[in-house]
């Protein structure tokens, strides 16, 4: 599909060059459309006008809904699927991760001259820095919540002026208890709304690329911990860590623009009560507490977070400048890793569903032991070298987690579910960082907090293990959920499996046999089509 209806040029006129640019990368869009289309490309089209249309945060083709019987609704023009805008969406939605995860880690350098400034101890100076990091998981289900209601647009822009309010403030207060309202919740709640709709809005502009572009959109968040952070450290060092969150905010600005990207979505007609927003449904299943556990169990990689700064500087010797590449080489691998995940998600091979599993079990484990091996290294090369493996193995178990959890819980409450997640998460970000550094102060060993840090990773995987082997797939029950190519190809290697009794639609097939995947034509018909067009 390339048409570009209903997009928001109109603002754009505005700023004139802007404006024109935009009008150019329209008018090549189409040349390319019609290259495709005459090279025999299948170019989707999109669904003509509608007055309804699932909300932003929603990660179906339907409404949010606590009910199974919703029928299907058309897509205005704006929401293009798989093609056009679409692709603009991703691209927004890349940036804005990569500001927000940028921002977010680069609060550790400030943990020092936070101690230095106002000297008043490691556990509540960790406690300032945690609230900030653990309120962006924890509004993650407010933000979910407003982009049903109201949109991802103007969700999103929104919480980036509460977060670079948070950050401008903050340059002028002198109380450290005032801070933990400027920094600790003002950038929090903010950063917060603003990271939910701008996730959750991908799943609704791709389907049949769903897994590739959510695992492709959070490559920004390795450019972020990249970027970012070694130029707050300039700041720090050249200006003070006041001058430094003046830039974070300006910079968290950009975040504005890239939103106004984001087409207009039009609500359904049918008015959404607070249970149908909210998910409720989730409350009923037993996997969803585990996945909830797990999430939890994991934000013990934190206590490594913040505290790995400190460490390098204070128990190692390592400079306040070298430090930085610390956090720089993690960055980079972080984006390796999630780039490698892209490519296992569009690999038919490694795509199935208990390949991915073992991918996210292996990768946590390594994680445990980059955290051990990082408290043991004492050169700037192997705090740098540990920091990286963790980077990379942190990120495709990340970046491959959507996915299966898409397939766990549906496409429809996949947003939901992973908000309140990463609320949970957010509950653990805000807890166990004070706990670890609690820890560090009874024992009087410098390494008991990322000991701890593992302790709680161990047990995360653990519940990883049970999501996969105990729990059903709860998604393969929903009626509103339609298999993809990679679940089918997953159960296909998986014959035995006694999940695949549950799997609507015929699963024992020949190549040339047509399985209904759900394509949105013109009236909004199932086009049959062979599985392996999709794959």
């Amino acid at each position: 599909m390339f048409r570009f209806r209903n997009i928001p040029f109109p603002r754009l006129r505005r700023f004139p060059i802007l404006h024109q640019l935009v009008s150019l990368v329209k008018m090549r869009w189409k040349w390319l459309g019609r290259k495709m289309t005459a090279a025999g490309f299948d170019v989707e089209e999109a669904s003509p006008s509608s007055p309804t249309a699932p909300s932003c945060a929603s990660t179906s083709p339907l409404p949010i809904s606590a009910s199974s019987d919703s029928s299907l609704v058309k897509r205005s023009h704006g929401e293009a699927v798989d093609s056009g805008w679409a692709w603009v969406v991703l691209a927004a939605s890349f940036f804005i991760l990569a500001i927000i995860n940028g921002a977010t880690t680069g609060t550790s350098i400030f943990y020092t001259e936070f101690l230095k400034e106002f000297d008043r101890g490691t556990v509540l100076t960790s406690g300032l820095i945690s609230t900030s990091y653990g309120l962006i998981s924890v509004t993650g289900p407010l933000g979910s919540i407003l982009s049903n209601k109201f949109g991802c647009r103007p969700v999103t822009i929104l919480g980036s002026l509460i977060a670079a309010i948070g950050y401008f403030s903050t340059y002028f207060v002198q109380d450290f208890e005032m801070m933990f309202l400027t920094f600790g919740v003002l950038t929090g709640v903010g950063f917060g709304m603003a990271y939910s709709p701008a996730f959750g809005i991908i799943a609704m502009h791709f389907r049949r690329r769903q897994t590739l572009a959510t695992s492709a959109v959070t490559v920004g968040i390795g450019l972020g911990i990249i970027a970012i952070p070694p130029i707050q450290e300039v700041m720090v060092r050249n200006y003070g860590w006041r001058e430094s969150f003046l830039l974070t905010g300006s910079l968290t600005l950009l975040i504005v623009f890239c939103a106004m990207l984001f087409p207009k979505h039009r609500t359904s007609t049918q008015t959404l009560t607070l249970a149908e927003s909210a998910n409720l449904t989730l409350f009923r299943e037993v996997p969803f507490y585990i996945l909830c556990l797990h999430f939890f169990l994991m934000a013990g990689v934190n206590i490594y977070g913040f505290l790995s700064v400190r460490f390098a500087t204070d128990i190692r010797g390592i400079s306040k400048q070298d430090v930085t590449w610390i956090i720089a080489v993690g960055g980079v691998t972080d984006m390796v890793g999630r780039l490698s995940a892209v490519a296992l998600s569009s690999n038919r091979w490694s795509s199935g569903r208990r390949t991915r599993f073992a991918v996210v079990h292996v990768m946590t484990v390594l994680v445990v032991g980059c955290i051990v091996l990082f408290t043991w290294s004492k050169t700037l090369v192997g705090l740098a070298g540990w920091s990286g493996a963790l980077g990379f193995f942190l990120a495709v178990k990340w970046a491959v987690w959507p996915g299966l959890q898409m397939e766990l819980f549906g496409n429809a409450r996949f947003s939901t579910s992973y908000a309140y997640g990463s609320f949970v998460m957010g509950l653990g970000s805000l807890a166990l960082p004070p706990l670890g550094e609690q820890v560090g102060v009874v024992t009087g060993n410098d390494l008991a907090p990322f000991y701890l840090s593992g302790i709680f990773v161990v047990f995360a995987a653990v519940t990883g293990v049970i999501l996969q082997f105990f729990m059903p797939p709860v998604a393969l029950h929903d009626p509103l959920h339609q298999p993809s190519p990679a679940e089918i190809l997953s159960h296909q290697q998986a014959p035995f499996d006694d999940s695949i009794d549950t799997l609507p639609g015929p699963v024992d097939f020949e190549e040339d046999e047509k399985v209904p995947i759900p394509r949105y034509g013109e009236d909004d018909a199932v086009v049959f089509r062979s599985y392996k067009d999709d794959l």
